[in-house]
């Protein structure tokens, strides 16, 4: 009996040794992707851009419930022309924290997303 129990003990180390390594390695990763040239942003946009980046992120997903609002908001949207050298405009989003900053600036450029698309993605990174 007690040779099971012994078994069992160094099982159940060396699982909650390995559980605590995967959980370092996450936090590593995430810590290392929050870090971008425009300066840190929050882990669930850092892991979101990452996502995004290799291409793990597809059109038709919709957002986990974690990244759904709740609350009062914290951004504001507004629509505007940007102008460019041919003299068109390009339609564009901007959303602006209500917070007092700094905060990162994230440029997202695509090609032929519907804003639906895009709701659903800017939802992810703002919140």
């Amino acid at each position: 009996m007690k040779r099971i129990f012994k078994k069992l003990s160094i099982w159940l180390m060396v699982a909650s040794l390995g559980l605590i390594m995967s959980s370092l390695t996450v936090i590593l990763f995430v810590h290392y992707w929050a870090h971008t040239e425009a300066g840190k942003v929050p882990p669930k946009t850092a892991v979101l851009l990452h996502a995004v980046h290799h291409n793990l992120v597809t059109p038709d997903m919709s957002a986990p419930k974690f990244f759904s609002p709740r609350g009062a908001p914290r951004f504001t949207s507004e629509m505007v022309d940007i102008p460019v050298s041919d003299g068109s405009t390009i339609e564009s989003k901007i959303y602006k924290p209500i917070a007092e900053g700094p905060h990162p600036i994230i440029l997202y450029y695509h090609g032929g997303a519907s804003w639906k698309d895009m709701e659903t993605f800017i939802r992810m990174i703002i919140l």
